[in-house]
């Protein structure tokens, strides 16, 4: 028996104060589920408008900024608590969805991909849905990333 919903890796980013839901598109900017999500208090949260994350995948891809709300000890270390851009992937499914095989991709991403290294893109949250199909998925930006 497979289990419907997969559990966060602790090795994935630091444990949230509870398990956040799978959101749909809207709510993904909310700044109490990505606090849950991320394990970070977090200021707001923006869509930002991209080009490169266009078609071909089933679900919504999205870039986010998140902005978090600094730490107190973050001014003793110099960190101004800046934004941060994530690659968001949403899919929200249902019982009878032919595609609930797609909430797997969040079981790779907390079980395989903390053993692959730098060859996939770092994850701060994934959660799926075996039962509906449904996952959301933050990861790293790395649109910055130089390629060759």
């Amino acid at each position: 028996n497979v289990p419907s919903q997969f559990p966060r890796a602790s090795t994935m980013a630091p444990e949230p104060t509870k398990q956040a839901e799978i959101p749909d598109d809207e709510s993904i900017v909310d700044p109490v589920w990505l606090t849950a999500a991320l394990g970070r208090p977090i200021r707001n949260a923006r869509i930002v408008p991209s080009d490169d994350l266009t078609g071909g995948q089933i679900g919504t891809i999205r870039r986010l900024e998140v902005v978090p709300k600094p730490y107190p000890e973050d001014s003793h270390n110099g960190d101004p608590g800046g934004s941060k851009t994530y690659v968001v992937k949403i899919r929200r499914g249902s019982p009878s969805d032919p595609q609930k095989g797609l909430a797997r991709e969040a079981h790779f991403y907390n079980e395989l991909a903390p053993d692959l290294g730098d060859a996939v893109a770092g994850c701060q949250y994934a959660a799926g849905d075996l039962g509906t199909g449904s996952k959301v998925l933050i990861l790293d930006d790395l649109s910055a990333a130089a390629t060759g």
